[in-house]
């Protein structure tokens, strides 16, 4: 029970930071964009 919480939880926080990365790597690549069209 407490094994399963913990996985639970521990997935959940694997999707924040793959969510949070991929909103850094959005705003690295929209940046570029931004430089580059100047």
């Amino acid at each position: 029970m407490v094994t399963r919480d913990h996985r639970l939880l521990r997935g959940v926080a694997d999707k924040n930071m793959a969510h949070l990365q991929g909103v850094r790597v959005a705003r690295a690549a929209a940046a570029e964009l931004a430089t580059a069209a100047r």
